[in-house]
């Protein structure tokens, strides 16, 4: 049976650094039938020159706009010169495993009830952290992605999602052509929350695919754009107003007073102009709001019920940039030291009267150079509540299986517990796993608090 033609569409604005990457990733595909076009949004930089070098492949056509379209009107261009079955979306700061589109197809054609795939995303900066794996919004209306800034090994993804992710979204044509252009008012944002709505009021599910990868360079794109901040607030009522069920709306609109005023003290600009462009263009959100009050499908099952900002705050894992040269035997949470140690999992650094601590997720992970072989280990740890189990687990650089792991339960108060080991010199990785994550007034979820890990 011959595959169906996968049309990828690429957005490009100023993208010279990039998008070579981004075209030599998708030319290596190991699903061969596909057409990528790349629209230019606007470029000032050298991208058409480089883009003109990728035309004689065949596979590679560019739409080039004298403007910045914003990214709705930018997929909505690339759309109209899709000629494929299937259609996928990619960023240029994207740069897709061989067998992601291969893996996406796959996934979307297993079941005639998925309307689209979410890929799971990585950071390119630090592969083995993800950019997230589909994502949902909350009952106020913020959007987050599945396991942002989580480390792969701990990942349980979830089949379905609200939406994908933009980039690595793999949607079929018939799908997008039920769901109709998008909304092209807003700039940027929203928009894939928005398009995962429409599959699932439509009467199709959204899944995520874990072994379709992208490692995304982020940040490339945002350099471009004016207030993030307004953008996200403007799209997030817009989308409130568009989708949420009716009797949902009473709530939401007074939920959404206390919040304005709370915001007020803060950035009272950015509310109030979010609310007047909202006010300005509300007939148009009606109208979008008529075009799928009626369709059959529901999404509400998957939005997060939470209120107000979303999703909780995570360790900046992106932060840590380990270097192995200075690692030693010894993690002291000083803020200074342990920075060329940290992997993931580590919030940033507090004080109780002397002790200096970090608490962590309920996984982290560091890095120890051994110069001699190791006989002791001892780690300062509380946990924030009540007792509960810490397990220790370390492992040679680059291996699965663990020299060490132990368990051990800690409690609420300062501690330090010691054990014996028979270890040689090396670089290993130690990966702490506690029993489960409290949510700290913070709204965290941590697992504990460490001042110290030494081994000698």
């Amino acid at each position: 049976m011959e595959s169906k033609t996968v049309s990828i569409i690429i957005l490009n604005l100023n993208g010279e650094k990039i998008i070579r990457k981004c075209l030599d990733h998708l030319l290596k595909q190991t699903y061969s039938n596909f057409e990528i076009i790349v629209v230019d949004n606007g470029s000032s930089d050298g991208s058409l020159v480089i883009l003109e070098e990728y035309l004689s492949t065949g596979k590679v056509s560019v739409v080039s706009s004298k403007r910045n379209l914003g990214v709705p009107r930018g997929r909505n261009l690339g759309f109209l010169h899709a000629k494929g079955d299937i259609i996928a979306y990619m960023d240029n700061d994207g740069y897709a495993d061989k067998n992601w589109l291969e893996e996406a197809v796959r996934t979307l054609e297993s079941d005639e009830g998925i309307g689209a795939v979410a890929s799971t995303v990585f950071f390119n900066k630090k592969k083995i952290i993800l950019n997230g794996a589909g994502g949902t919004i909350n009952l106020q209306g913020y959007g987050g992605d599945f396991f942002f800034n989580a480390p792969y090994e701990f990942a349980q993804f979830p089949y379905e999602v609200l939406y994908s992710m933009a980039i690595g979204m793999v949607i079929r044509r018939s799908v997008m052509d039920q769901c109709g252009p998008l909304d092209p008012l807003p700039i940027k944002w929203y928009e894939d929350t928005e398009l995962g709505i429409r599959i699932w009021k439509l009467g199709f599910r959204v899944v995520v695919s874990p072994n379709a990868w992208v490692d995304h360079d982020i940040g490339h794109s945002d350099q471009f754009l004016p207030d993030k901040i307004y953008l996200c607030e403007k799209a997030r009522i817009r989308t409130v107003l568009k989708y949420y069920p009716l009797s949902q709306l009473p709530y939401w609109f007074l939920r959404e007073f206390c919040h304005f005023l709370h915001h007020l003290k803060f950035r009272w600009s950015i509310p109030v102009k979010a609310w007047a462009w909202n006010l300005f263009h509300l007939p148009s959100a009606l109208k979008w709001r008529l075009r799928f009050t009626f369709k059959r499908g529901s999404f509400w099952h998957l939005i997060h019920p939470s209120w107000r900002f979303f999703p909780p705050p995570v360790p900046n894992n992106l932060a840590f940039q380990p270097d192995l040269r200075r690692a030693g035997s010894r993690l002291i949470s000083d803020g200074t030291t342990d920075l060329w140690q940290l992997n993931f999992g580590w919030y940033d650094l507090e004080r109780d009267g002397l002790i200096s601590y970090r608490w962590i997720e309920p996984q982290a992970s560091a890095f120890f150079h051994f110069t001699s072989p190791i006989r002791s280990f001892s780690i300062m740890l509380r946990t924030p509540w009540a007792q509960q189990e810490v397990k220790v687990v370390l492992r040679r650089l680059g291996e699965i299986e663990p020299e060490l792991e132990v368990s051990f339960t800690a409690s609420s108060s300062w501690e330090e517990r010691v054990c014996s080991l028979n270890l040689e010199g090396g670089f290993y990785e130690l990966i702490l796993v506690t029993e489960r994550g409290f949510v700290d007034p913070f709204r965290r979820t941590v697992g504990i608090a460490v001042s110290s890990v030494i081994f000698w």
